[in-house]
């Protein structure tokens, strides 16, 4: 026959359906497993992220709380379900479509993960060919003002900028430089402003950020 696409091996073998979450929980069934990892504070990964997500969206607070006795809870559950959102983007190659309301719940998740993360995060947005490219400036825990080393991260092209900042113990924010995690021309929520890959391009992208790094 006719060879297959992943989704459709998945769809088409039940031995294959949500492997991972029968695995962690003994079913394949979101909404049970929802209920058997919570009771252990774990969230399992599916084959499909959007599905995978079905879980975790469950399991974030409605509305943030700072009273909220699983604070640090949430705010992983957050990080990781803008992970899961911007990883659900990347087989779109339209500007159209489903990639962008999955951008808007990437921005919204990861918003939330800045409001209660251990330390600073920006939402900022260089200048670049009369319209701004998307990014977050990350400060490191503790920072008391003045001027620090400045890391500019422009992930490749099957990445996004939200990964590259980790939850904890992060490479860079450890070591007390700040990050700048920029979505390049053509990347990921950049590419849904319009911006397309070059080289000149991602050279000037990178004067841009450069140029605003140095700023502050």
């Amino acid at each position: 026959g006719a060879p297959q696409t992943f989704e459709q091996m998945l769809e088409s073998d039940e031995v294959l359906e949500n492997i991972q979450v029968k695995r962690l929980a003994g079913t394949a069934d979101l909404d049970r497993a929802k209920m058997v990892l919570e009771k252990f504070n774990f969230v399992g990964l599916t084959e499909k992220f959007e599905l995978s997500l079905h879980i975790l969206q469950k399991i974030c607070p409605v509305r943030l709380n700072y009273n909220y006795k699983r604070k640090v809870t949430a705010r992983d559950n957050y990080f990781m379900a803008a992970i899961l959102w911007g990883a659900a983007m990347w087989p779109y190659h339209s500007v159209t479509g489903p990639i962008a309301e999955l951008n808007d719940k990437k921005r919204e998740c990861y918003t939330n993960y800045a409001e209660l993360a251990d330390h600073e995060v920006e939402a900022v947005w260089i200048p670049f060919q009369g319209k701004k490219l998307p990014g977050w400036l990350h400060l490191p825990p503790n920072y008391a003002g003045g001027r620090i080393p400045v890391v500019i991260s422009l992930p490749g092209l099957d990445t996004f900028k939200e990964i590259f900042v980790s939850l904890s113990n992060d490479r860079w924010l450890a070591r007390g430089m700040a990050v700048l995690a920029v979505d390049g021309p053509g990347q990921a929520e950049a590419r849904i402003l319009g911006y397309t890959v070059t080289v000149d391009n991602f050279v000037q992208a990178g004067k841009a950020c450069a140029r605003a790094g140095t700023a502050g």
